[in-house]
């Protein structure tokens, strides 16, 4: 007989079992038994109160209350106060009735005072009631669980064998022994878990029934057991896990070191890997690996939410939260490494290959990266002041092994697509595009790269380097695909005015649209960063001296004259013959002064004097300086030309310049 609870008054005592029952002994009508002279001197049942399983007793001065698992509340002893709740002083009531007036009141706790009762409809804190009235719960306390850890490590070896361990006089009988236990171990866990409990109710059971179940993973035993042991452990990790920090411990002697190591982990390895990187990326638990919260597990409060913005806690270290990204993303690489490899030695094969899951690393482990990532990046985006730093920090740290791994991926796939020149069957790019969009260099670094427009310049800034190694890589590989040529086709086919078509881009091009606006949105970024640039360092010697041009906008006197209207024209038509490839345009029905359409006719490029002659010998000094310039006809040179052409104008405009006529001389 277990005893759950003992309860005393003046003169007498109540005790209640694991069972539901109450037994008393003392003196009075608090005994229940229908006297208030009698004496009992060892405690007995009271029989009023045997059929119904009782949950909860309490004991005031001389009367007693009784909580039935269906929230029923039952009194006796003295009334003298109507503290029995019958509806009047009739003293004593000496069997237990219902209390009048709690028809149709869930009630969960009961107290007895000196005179008086209470209850409440609150769950109580300090004791667990889940499982009071539940099938097949024995009890939800440590001892429960370790009498059915007792079972499952006496009776869990020997499936194997022909002769059952005693007493089962069979295999089968012994595998469903087995399996019960590993259900009752289960349903607690399940209960457990519904009711709000900590895991502190397992006690000093959570690491060998952890141990023991993931043992059982990995041993020989049969398929009922099999998936009665997969079952627990999904139901049950949130309970059978560690602590945070030791969780993280266990997380990195679980993960592999290297490429080969992930075909060397065990079935139990594997899931125990998955669960526990799956229980990490509960935004609580990646908030405290960041140090925005208290890194020591606790309970979520219900009125939690995950929306509620975190406080960077005294003292931060990023260090627990530096080691497992940088571990992470070592580990992604390998799986990247591997899927290319398999890419390339079937890389003549036009059918798809079947490649065993069962070996693949969890994809947990981009899940979780991901998840990191997109916290650093908020926290650095709503946080101001110093606190931020060491956030800012971090992320820096990250993206400088991410991007040039990145680099990597992309070289790599470009290689890949060259080696299979004419050749590149569409099931290939199929697989390539799974690969790279699963890999850093794809939908993770897509989110990175569209968070970081988001993000103050001083941010990105120190990783220009690493965009602008980037950005040639991702302008190959569009080349390479035919996504790009086909995007840019129907932009350009799009109206001057008004809205664009709304045609969408058909397969096979459309699963590669992502990577076009990947290069793009790595073009704004370096873009912010450059124009950052420009303003950020404070004004040379040089600069003060010539302020004053400097502060004019670019054409100040001359196209900003113009009203909006008759500029938003001359823009307009000016831009539509140029991309038309329409040098001859007629520019005679706008106003515009002969100095400021020498000027205009330069920058565009179009063929005429006197800025061809002035190109010229601009393009013979720089020679003659031996500087850098455009030679050929292919287009990369063109396109140097056109910017010279465009830049020579702006100069002589903003230095207010008069051109020329060279000709004319």
């Amino acid at each position: 007989m277990f005893i759950r609870k003992v309860s005393c008054g003046s003169q007498s005592s109540l005790a209640l079992t694991a069972s539901g029952q109450v037994y008393a002994w003392g003196h009075g009508a608090t005994l229940g038994c229908g006297s208030s002279e009698i004496t009992i001197l060892r405690p007995k049942v009271i029989e009023d109160l045997q059929s119904i399983r009782i949950v909860d007793i309490s004991m005031g001065d001389s009367h007693c209350l009784a909580l039935s698992h269906d929230n029923e509340v039952y009194a006796w002893g003295n009334n003298a106060m109507g503290q029995c709740g019958q509806s009047h002083t009739t003293s004593p009531i000496t069997r237990p009735k219902k209390v009048v007036g709690l028809e149709g009141v869930t009630v969960h706790q009961i107290s007895a005072g000196t005179s008086h009762s209470i209850v409440w409809t609150a769950l109580p804190t300090d004791r667990q009631v889940v499982a009071w009235h539940r099938p097949f719960c024995v009890d939800l306390q440590e001892g429960t669980f370790s009498h059915l850890r007792s079972f499952l490590e006496r009776y869990c070896d020997g499936f194997d064998q022909t002769h059952p361990p005693v007493p089962f006089p069979t295999p089968r009988e012994h595998h469903h022994f087995v399996m019960l236990c590993l259900k009752l171990l289960c349903t607690h866990l399940q209960l457990a878990q519904a009711g709000g409990v900590a895991a502190s109710i397992l006690g000093n059971q959570a690491r060998p029934l952890r141990h023991l179940l993931f043992r059982l993973m990995d041993s020989s035993t049969p398929g009922c057991v099999q998936k009665a042991v997969n079952e627990t452990l999904s139901i049950g990790a949130p309970l059978l896990l560690p602590p945070l920090r030791e969780r993280m411990e266990l997380l990195h002697t679980l993960l592999p070191q290297g490429p080969d190591r992930w075909d060397s982990l065990s079935r139990g390895q594997r899931m125990q890997l998955g669960i526990i990187l799956t229980s990490l990326q509960e935004n609580i638990h990646v908030a405290s690996l960041l140090g925005f919260t208290s890194p020591t597990d606790f309970e979520v409060d219900a009125s939690y939410s995950t929306d509620a913005s975190y406080q960077l806690m005294d003292g931060q270290d990023t260090h627990l939260a530096e080691v497992l990204m940088k571990t992470l993303l070592r580990n992604v690489g390998y799986h990247t490494e591997q899927a290319f490899g398999e890419l390339e030695k079937n890389s003549d094969k036009s059918q798809k290959q079947v490649r065993h899951e069962e070996y693949a690393p969890p994809s947990h482990l981009r899940e979780l990266l991901s998840s990191l990532q997109k916290h650093l990046l908020a926290y650095c985006y709503n946080s101001t002041g110093e606190g931020v730093a060491s956030c800012v920090g971090l992320l820096q740290q990250h993206l400088s092994l991410l991007l040039p791994h990145a680099v990597e991926v992309l070289q790599r796939s470009i290689a890949l697509l060259q080696q299979n020149h004419c050749q590149v069957s569409y099931a290939l790019r199929e697989k390539l595009q799974d690969v790279l969009f699963n890999s850093a260099a794809g939908a993770m670094l897509s989110l990175i790269l569209h968070s970081l427009l988001l993000l103050p310049v001083t941010v990105t800034r120190p990783l220009l380097i690493h965009l602008l190694c980037l950005l040639p890589e991702l302008d190959h590989l569009n080349r390479s695909l035919p996504a790009a040529a086909v995007l840019e086709e129907q932009e350009l086919e799009w109206p001057m005015q008004g809205n664009p078509s709304s045609t969408s881009v058909q397969q096979p091009f459309k699963s590669w649209v992502w990577l076009v606006d990947l290069e793009r949105t790595c073009s704004l970024v370096i873009g912010r960063c450059l124009g950052g640039m420009l303003v950020w360092m404070p004004a040379s010697k040089e600069e003060r001296k010539t302020t004053t041009w400097l502060k004019s906008k670019l054409f100040s006197d001359g196209l900003e004259s113009f009203s909006n209207k008759e500029l938003d024209k001359i823009v307009s038509h000016v831009c539509e013959k140029v991309i038309s490839g329409d040098d001859d345009y007629d520019s005679s029905e706008f106003e515009v002064a002969p100095d400021l359409m020498k000027l205009l006719d330069l920058a565009v490029g179009k063929i005429g004097e006197p800025g061809n002659t002035m190109f010229t010998e601009m393009h013979s000094y720089a020679k003659s300086k031996d500087w850098d310039c455009s030679e050929g006809e292919n287009i990369e040179h063109a396109l140097l030309d056109r910017a010279s052409q465009c830049l020579l104008a702006c100069l002589l405009k903003h230095c207010q310049q008069p051109i020329l006529d060279i000709s004319s001389r």
